[in-house]
């Protein structure tokens, strides 16, 4: 008996030759791939909630699954300077988030209500960045158990920080 094995290869080479190059830009210093899930709420002059006469934005809540949270400085044009709770938003509120393990807050963020992150178990890290003057409100960051850094920089504080951290780690 004879056996013959005949193999046939066929190898097709494609070359592709652009006409034209093109530089593309990607904004990686500026990606925040949280602030499509922050949830914003309007303020108006005297600071208070308003769906009108809106002249700055707050942060009321996040809804993603992102662990590390960067309150962006602006949104539609105008600043950012809360983070707060809203009623209407209750179920989105950072109070509580049981994703958020680092956050970041800009300079235009002047304030931080009672109660607004409070209560949120994998917290490890708040960084503050700026210079400017912030109003922490009682328990801000009240009972975030895994809390191992509060760095305010160069930040001047409105607050008692035995209460604004009042069950953390780091009191």
């Amino acid at each position: 008996m004879i056996f013959a094995a005949v193999t046939a290869s066929t190898y097709a080479v494609w070359q592709m030759q652009a006409e034209t190059s093109v530089d593309l830009e990607a904004p990686v210093a500026e990606f925040n791939p949280s602030e499509k899930y922050l949830v914003f709420y309007g303020l108006n002059a005297d600071g208070f909630f308003s769906e009108t006469d809106i002249v700055s934005y707050a942060v009321v809540g996040y809804t993603g699954l992102v662990a590390e949270v960067t309150v962006p400085a602006e949104h539609n044009g105008l600043p950012v300077t809360a983070i707060a709770t809203h009623p209407d938003h209750a179920q989105t509120r950072f109070a509580e988030s049981p994703v958020i393990t680092s956050m970041y807050i800009p300079s235009t963020v002047v304030k931080i209500s009672a109660g607004a992150c409070r209560n949120m178990p994998y917290l490890k890290e708040v960084i503050f960045y700026g210079d400017s003057e912030i109003i922490l409100e009682n328990y801000a960051f009240a009972f975030c158990g895994s809390l191992e850094l509060f760095d305010l920089g160069n930040r001047k504080v409105t607050g008692d920080r035995a209460v604004y951290l009042l069950g953390t780690p780091i009191l």
